[in-house]
């Protein structure tokens, strides 16, 4: 009876679970190595949710969303902050990014409610001036904030290695800080996006801010919008290549043996079963969701509370989404806006977090029909909400009021915003794969499982960086982990 089954069992090489940003990368690298990667990815488009999706409010006219869609995981943003990886996965793989910038300054701040709205950058005129003017910093503390940066950017790996698990809530009361420069610090956090600020990881901030030159890139493709620009290279290269990218399918089970990773179990969108057989398999997803696939009870349980050590970091955000017949008019100098990066906003004394929006079509037009604008303003959970002294996710009801404050503020700085919304929608996701993980304390799952042959790859995973370079180089460093194990396995079988 069996032999009339039709068992859907393919051989593989190497087998990607997921297809995001740098699982492409990963993919088409491997692709590039002589290998026919195999990436499954239950979403039907590659590249969520670091890249964009289109969306249509009307027929004829298409969008690109950022951020991903309602069940995607993982590093998003609308700007490629880069040092040095995009370039090198870039090369290893053999492709182009359509990059553009880097954009200065690289951010604008709003404090409200006194409106002062200022510029931060990475030079020292641009700090000392956002010291100034968002910070309220004196000449003298402004200084006093440099030193210290200097101070924190000259620490050796090792050094930083010791104060990862050490907040700059911890670090300033043991070293005594004013508090106006406690206030500033936190200030910065919440422009790097690391909430809640005083919850960060001074060794983190070290390796991953501190030593890097920031700067913030964006897309420009001619085919697809926003971020999805910086995948669509890699999903072209695994294709011509002759890798497959599986859609609309999920990864139900690792198949394994005594000896380690065995294969993986998918089921397509119709229900359909596949088992694809490899002794090599690289997990992109949240290190967390590995137990959707293997008992939990498989893994030494230092392992798993490693890959649970970033869960508490997912916080939900909500966004409006907005649709624009021209480019909006900033009623301070009647002037278009041009500015192509980000706008953070804060509040209060203590300028705590409070939103930020961009408008991705100034610099990628295919985010939006000729001739319009696409506007996407961003409010996240901020981190600060605790139950018996454990930080827990606001709900959508918590974080609205947020979202309408921050929406009041943008229609006020713009003058002709009400003239020119044509369409707009409410976004929300439960899991936004905030890249603030990057700058917080606590272990990270290692790239190579205590099960032999499955890797991890990933924003969760210890590697170093942040943002998207954190999936850059995590990509590569997997890469070239399974192309050694798959070079000695094929000396070990000529033996």
């Amino acid at each position: 009876m069996s032999d009339r089954v039709p068992w859907n069992v393919q051989e593989r090489e190497v087998v990607i679970i997921g297809a995001g940003y740098g699982a492409l990368i990963a993919g088409a690298v491997l692709a590039r190595a002589g290998l026919r990667p195999l990436l499954i990815e239950e979403l039907d488009q590659a590249g969520l949710p670091g890249g964009a999706y289109p969306y249509s409010p009307q027929p004829g006219e298409t969008y690109w969303l950022d951020f991903g869609r309602r069940d995607s995981h993982g590093e998003q943003d609308y700007v490629l902050v880069t040092n040095q990886w995009h370039l090198k996965a870039a090369e290893r793989a053999g492709v182009t990014l359509p990059i553009v910038g880097p954009h200065a300054p690289t951010m604008r701040t709003h404090r409200l409610p006194e409106r002062v709205v200022s510029s931060f950058g990475a030079g020292t005129d641009d700090a000392t001036r956002f010291l100034r003017e968002n910070c309220g910093l004196d000449d003298e503390l402004a200084q006093r904030f440099l030193v210290l940066l200097g101070e924190l950017a000259a620490m050796d790996g090792a050094e930083a290695a010791k104060l990862t698990d050490v907040t700059f809530e911890q670090w300033f009361e043991e070293r005594g800080e004013p508090a106006d420069l406690r206030k500033a610090m936190y200030s910065l956090c919440v422009c790097i996006y690391s909430l809640p600020p005083e919850q960060t990881s001074v060794g983190r901030f070290v390796l991953n801010y501190a030593k890097s030159a920031l700067q913030l890139h964006t897309m420009n493709d001619p085919e697809v919008g926003g971020m999805q620009g910086a995948c669509q290279p890699y999903i072209r290269a695994i294709e011509e290549a002759g890798g497959e990218i599986w859609l609309n399918t999920e990864a139900t089970c690792l198949l394994r043996d005594a000896d380690g990773a065995t294969g993986v179990l998918a089921r397509d969108v119709h229900a359909f079963v596949r088992e694809v057989r490899t002794r090599h398999v690289i997990f992109t997803r949240p290190a967390f969701q590995l137990f959707d696939l293997v008992p939990e009870s498989e893994f030494p349980a230092g392992f798993a509370e490693q890959a649970r050590s970033t869960r508490q970091w997912e916080l939900p955000m909500i966004s409006v989404q907005m649709g624009l017949s021209g480019t909006p008019i900033r009623r301070g100098d009647g002037k278009p806006d041009d500015f192509a990066s980000w706008n953070r906003v804060m509040v209060g004394e203590d300028r705590s977090y409070a939103g930020g929006w961009i408008i991705p079509s100034l610099t990628s037009p295919k985010s939006a029909p000729p001739g319009k604008h696409l506007l996407e303003v961003c409010y996240a959970d901020d981190g600060t909400k605790r139950v018996d002294g454990r930080m827990v996710p606001h709900s959508y009801e918590e974080l609205k009021p947020g979202l309408e404050r921050l929406v009041d503020y943008v229609y006020e700085f713009y003058a002709n915003l009400e003239e020119i919304v044509e369409w707009s929608e409410v976004y929300y996701t439960t899991e936004a794969g905030g890249h603030h993980w990057a700058y917080k304390p606590g272990a990270r799952v290692p790239k190579v499982s205590p099960i032999p042959g499955l890797y991890l790859q990933g924003y969760t995973t210890d590697t170093s960086y942040a943002y998207y370079e954190a999936e850059e180089y995590s990509a590569l460093d997997v890469v070239d982990t399974v192309l050694a194990a798959l070079r000695k396995g094929e000396a070990s079988a000529i033996g």
